[in-house]
């Protein structure tokens, strides 16, 4: 039975890469699991539209992200996460970089929150997104939670301080799971031969390690 669940296991630590047993439970985690909710409500409003030219300003409007990407490293320091040759490649793929525009706004002019409505994944937004944005942004709620303590002397009139190392914040594997499943009903709407594909266990233990599951 697990065998079954290697494909769409393989999709959540594509995402996840690099995330050990403890690491799923870790604050960056949270960032890991906003991004799939949003892969999830953006793909969900993309499948729902089912419209040719929606999907096309979707790509055009990552083209146009990858040129502003090229031309801001081409005229700055280089970084290491970045080769500029991969994002002038990307800048021309479709077409000439000179004829790709640039959008600063939301692909769709809504933003996230408007797309989740349309597409009946509010509850992910709600659940999911909002407040693991907080830990993407690095808000003081979330600053608050994974790295500061109480301190237990009532003398000090119980302040923060910050906690001898990183603090376990909640595993999100699970959550995770689900996210993805909503991410393959989207697939399978799309793509109906594909629905005999196994969905993602949700269930979880004190020791969750996808690294473990047979290939066979």
């Amino acid at each position: 039975m697990i065998a079954g669940y290697v494909a769409p296991h393989a999709a959540v630590k594509h995402c996840t890469a690099g995330l050990g047993i403890w690491e799923w439970a870790s604050a960056s985690a949270r960032a890991t699991l906003r991004t799939l909710a949003e892969i999830a409500i953006t793909l969900a409003y993309l499948v729902m539209k089912d419209d040719t030219e929606t999907w096309k300003q979707y790509r055009n409007y990552g083209v146009g992200q990858a040129k502003l990407a090229y031309m801001k490293q081409e005229s700055g320091d280089d970084v290491s996460f970045a080769a500029v040759e991969v994002l002038e490649s990307l800048a021309n793929e479709d077409r000439w970089e000179e004829f790709v525009s640039i959008d600063l706004g939301n692909w769709e002019k809504k933003n996230l929150r408007k797309l989740a409505e349309a597409s009946g994944t509010k509850d992910l937004y709600d659940l999911c997104y909002d407040w693991t944005s907080h830990h993407a942004h690095g808000h003081w709620g979330a600053v608050r939670e994974s790295v500061f303590l109480v301190c237990a002397n009532p003398l000090h009139r119980f302040h923060r301080v910050l906690a001898p190392q990183a603090l376990a914040v909640g595993d999100v594997l699970p959550d995770a799971a689900r996210v993805m499943n909503r991410i393959l009903d989207s697939v399978r709407l799309a793509y109906p031969a594909a629905g005999a594909d196994p969905l993602l266990p949700v269930e979880t233990t004190e020791e969750t390690d996808t690294s473990s599951i047979e290939t066979a």
